[in-house]
């Protein structure tokens, strides 16, 4: 890794644009699925983030807030599995970290549990159209289900929200419209 740190490579890739984001891509560690987390943190730099991650899913693997949480913001991770919550709970302790839904009503939904944990939905005709196509569902249970605008009403309050990360699996319209923007 150090090899990679010569003046030679770095002189090369400040000549080449997309080769030089690519070289901070690969020098740095990144952890969300497409690079969002180092975009955000290379065009905008601020001393604290305050993020909101829904359907976080994985407390480091493919998520856009664990390289802030690394620097020591804080924000809210909302995520129905009860498995992937107890991890955050483990693993990132400093934020709050929810195991509920956000919906355009305060009600419950069905949560389906796939095999693999990325494809988790409370939309069940997503879930039927993962299950007829590669993917097996292996549980589902009741989630309470709340709106963005309560989420934010209740643990947000005034913070400003620098991040808000949406992705539900064939819900996320609903989230977005379940808040008073």
């Amino acid at each position: 890794m150090l090899s990679l740190l010569t003046f030679s490579n770095f002189k090369k890739a400040l000549q080449d644009p997309l080769g030089g984001l690519l070289f901070l891509l690969w020098v740095n560690r990144y952890f969300s699925q497409a690079w969002e987390d180092m975009i955000l943190n290379w065009l905008i730099y601020k001393e604290s983030w305050f993020y909101i991650d829904i359907w976080a899913n994985d407390p480091v693997r493919g998520s856009n807030t664990y390289l802030f949480y690394r620097k020591w913001w804080r924000g809210i991770n909302v995520e129905p599995n009860r498995k992937m919550i107890q991890k955050f709970s483990s693993i990132r302790p400093e934020d709050k970290n929810l195991q509920l839904g956000i919906g355009k009503e305060k009600w419950e939904l069905e949560f389906y549990i796939f095999n693999e944990h990325q494809m988790c939905t409370c939309d069940s005709v997503t879930a039927k159209r993962y299950a007829d196509a590669w993917y097996k569902i292996v549980d589902s249970y009741k989630v309470p289900i709340v709106t963005l605008e309560n989420l934010c009403e209740l643990y947000a309050q005034d913070k400003q929200i620098d991040i808000l990360s949406v992705d539900v699996e064939g819900f996320d319209m609903d989230v977005l419209e379940s808040n008073n923007w």
